[in-house]
């Protein structure tokens, strides 16, 4: 079964150049409650807040894939590193 993941970025401030602009990026995953995200990008433009979002949704949505795989493969205990992840941001 697949699930649409909807996202979507606002940018407060964007009407008035006076006013500093701050970026939020949502995301939610159709059918599945709970699981959605909210955060705060650094965009100035919609499209680059846009751009922001899918790329977070993607990220949280790996970090949440990664996780319940972790869990299920507890009895076998590796750390992120060996398995290829890295803590980093990208």
């Amino acid at each position: 079964m697949t699930n649409r993941v909807y996202v979507d970025a606002r940018i407060e401030g964007i009407q008035d150049p006076k006013l500093p602009r701050k970026a939020y990026v949502a995301y939610v995953v159709e059918d599945v409650p709970g699981l959605q995200g909210l955060g705060k990008v650094d965009a100035y433009e919609t499209d680059d807040a846009e751009l922001h979002a899918i790329a977070f949704a993607i990220q949280q949505l790996f970090l949440h894939t990664y996780v319940l795989a972790y869990v299920r493969l507890h009895d076998e205990c590796y750390a992120p590193a060996e398995l290829g992840f890295s803590s980093k941001k990208a």
